[in-house]
C-alpha cells in the first residue's frame, strides 16, 4: 500500500443554492481516482443565505477539509473566513475554501480556470479587445482577469447600467487600469462596426440556461459580426443559443465546460498540492464530462450521398473540440486509391468489405477509449455503410450516438447535379436512381439511428446545432 493510500481520507464538498445541477462531485471523484488521493467523498450541500455562517462554521467543526462555493455565496462567504488569498480579496469573491486551524482560507480559481480556457482557445490576453455581457459574479471574474492581463479594452454591457459602471470603476481602481468601460449594446455595435475591430465576447448572464434555452443575451445579428471568439460560461445546455448564433455568424465558440474543468483542477491542487494531475487526466475527465452532458462519448453520422456528413462532422468537431474521422478518407489512405477507383477496378463488394474492416478497427479504438483513454470522436460514414447487417450491429454495439442526416431526393439531385465522383450515380437517369436508392436505404438508416435530423436546409453549423439540441 502506498503512503498516499495510508493517509486519512477526509470529506470535501460544495455549497450553493440551488446545488442539484452541479457536476463538481463527479469531477473531484474522478480527480481523486486518477491521482490516487485520499478523498473520502465530495458532497453537495444546499445552503440558504441565512444559514451560510452556520454552514461554514459547522463544516469546519466537522473537519471538512475543503469546499467549493458557488452562487449565491461567493462574496457573502468572505466575512466568515479566517483568511483570503490576495487575488480573491482583490476580486471580492471566492470559490474554494481550504481548511486551516481556526477557519477556512478562501481562494478564487474561477479566474485561473477562465484564463487557461481562453488561452487554450487561442486568445492572447495582452492587448485584447473584449466585451463582457453581464455584471454579476462571473462577469466580475472575467473583467478582473482581462484588466489584470493587460487587455487594451474591456466593454461591459449590462441590463442595469449603474451596476456595470460600479464594477468598471472598481476593476479599474484595483488593477490600476483604465481599460474597462460601459456601453449600451447599440453603441457597441455601431462603434465596432465603424472601427472594424473584432472582439472576444464573454457571455456571463444566466440567459440561455435550461429551460430557457431558446433565448440569447443578444438578439441582434449585427452584434455577432463584431465578434471573433464567443465564450459562454454556461455548459448546460452544451451549446446555448448565444453560441449557436455566434457560430452561424462564423465566430469560433467555447462553452463553459473547460472553465469548469480547470477551476476544479486548480481547487483540487489547493487541497492536494502533491496530487500531480497530468494532462491526460484532465483530457479523460473532459471526455467524461462531454459524455455526461451529451449522453455519448462521440457521434457517428450516417445518411445518403449529399446529406452533408463530412461538412456537418467538421462543424460538430469545431463545437465539441473533438477529432473527425472520415471513413472514405481512411479507406482511400489505406488503399492508396480514391473510392471511385476502388469501385471501378475492384467492384462495390470489395469496397463494402473494406468499409466493414475499417469499422471494426474503429470499434477497437472505441473500446480503448471506453477503458479511459482518448478524447472521443466524430465519425463520418459512407452512404451505403448501414446497408450491411454486420455494419449495423457494429454501430449498435458502440456507446457513440448514431445520427441520421435525412434529406429528400430533390435535395440530393440539386446538391449532386454536377458531381461526377459518385460511382452509384453514373447512370442515364440520375434522379430515378437517387429516388430508388433513397427509398431502399431510408428505413435502414432509421432502424439504426439514435437521432434523426433534417438536413435539407441550413448551414453545417446550424445542422450541427440541431444535433446537439437533439442529444
Amino acid at each position: 500500500m502506498s503512503v498516499r493510500q495510508q493517509q486519512t481520507a477526509y470529506l470535501y464538498g460544495i455549497i450553493g443554492d440551488p446545488i442539484g445541477h452541479t457536476l463538481s462531485p463527479m469531477i473531484h471523484r474522478w480527480f481523486a481516482a486518477a491521482a490516487n488521493c485520499p478523498l473520502k467523498d465530495y458532497v453537495p450541500f444546499e445552503v440558504k443565505s441565512e444559514k451560510l455562517v452556520d454552514a461554514v462554521r459547522g463544516a469546519h467543526a466537522l473537519g471538512i477539509r475543503g469546499m467549493n462555493v458557488t452562487v449565491p455565496h461567493k462574496s457573502a462567504v468572505i466575512p466568515f473566513l479566517k483568511a483570503i488569498d490576495p487575488l480573491a480579496e482583490k476580486i471580492g469573491a471566492v470559490n474554494t475554501l481550504v481548511y486551516e486551524a481556526g477557519g477556512y482560507k478562501g481562494y478564487n480559481t474561477d479566474v485561473t480556470g477562465l484564463k487557461r480556457s481562453l488561452i487554450e482557445a487561442g486568445a492572447e490576453l495582452p492587448g485584447l479587445h473584449a466585451v463582457i455581457l453581464g455584471a454579476g459574479g462571473a462577469a466580475r471574474a472575467a473583467a478582473f482577469l482581462l484588466a489584470d492581463s493587460g487587455a487594451a479594452e474591456v466593454i461591459l454591457i449590462n441590463r442595469t447600467r449603474e451596476k456595470a459602471e460600479a464594477l468598471a470603476a472598481e476593476v479599474n481602481e484595483k488593477t490600476g487600469s483604465d481599460c474597462v468601460r460601459v456601453m449600451g449594446e447599440d453603441d457597441f455595435i455601431t462603434g465596432a462596426g465603424q472601427t472594424g475591430m473584432r472582439y472576444l465576447a464573454i457571455q456571463c448572464t444566466s440567459v440561455g440556461l435550461s429551460p430557457d434555452t431558446d433565448r440569447s443575451a443578444v438578439a441582434d445579428p449585427a452584434f455577432y459580426a463584431c465578434i471573433s471568439l464567443a465564450v459562454d460560461i454556461i455548459y448546460r445546455p452544451y451549446q446555448t443559443k448565444f453560441l449557436r448564433d455566434a457560430a452561424k455568424a462564423g465566430c469560433r465558440t467555447l462553452n463553459g465546460l473547460p472553465m469548469l474543468l480547470y477551476q476544479a483542477a486548480d481547487a483540487f491542487s489547493l487541497w492536494f498540492p502533491d496530487s500531480g494531475l497530468k494532462k491526460e487526466d484532465l483530457q479523460n475527465v473532459m471526455r467524461a464530462l462531454k459524455g455526461e452532458l451529451l449522453r455519448t462519448p462521440g457521434i457517428c453520422l450516417i445518411g445518403f450521398m449529399g446529406s452533408g456528413k463530412t461538412t456537418v462532422a467538421q462543424a460538430l468537431a469545431g463545437l465539441l473540440h473533438l477529432d473527425v474521422w472520415d471513413m472514405d478518407t481512411m479507406i482511400e489512405e489505406g488503399c492508396g486509391k480514391a473510392v471511385s477507383q476502388i469501385f471501378a477496378e475492384e467492384g462495390e463488394e470489395v469496397f463494402r468489405r473494406l468499409e466493414t474492416d475499417t469499422l471494426k478497427r474503429i470499434g477497437e479504438v472505441l473500446a480503448v477509449q471506453d477503458a479511459g483513454s482518448g478524447e472521443g470522436l466524430i465519425l463520418s460514414t459512407g452512404g451505403g455503410l448501414p446497408m450491411r447487417e454486420e455494419n449495423r450491429e457494429l454501430l449498435r454495439s458502440w456507446d457513440m450516438k448514431t445520427v441520421y442526416l435525412r434529406i429528400r431526393p430533390e435535395t440530393v439531385n440539386e446538391r449532386l447535379k454536377d458531381d461526377t465522383t459518385r460511382p452509384l450515380l453514373q447512370v442515364p437517369d440520375k434522379a430515378q436512381r437517387v429516388a430508388a436508392l433513397l427509398a431502399e436505404r431510408d428505413p435502414v438508416y432509421v432502424s439504426c439511428a439514435d437521432l434523426i435530423v433534417d438536413a435539407d436546409d441550413g448551414t453545417p453549423e446550424e445542422i450541427a446545432a440541431r444535433i446537439l439540441e437533439g442529444l
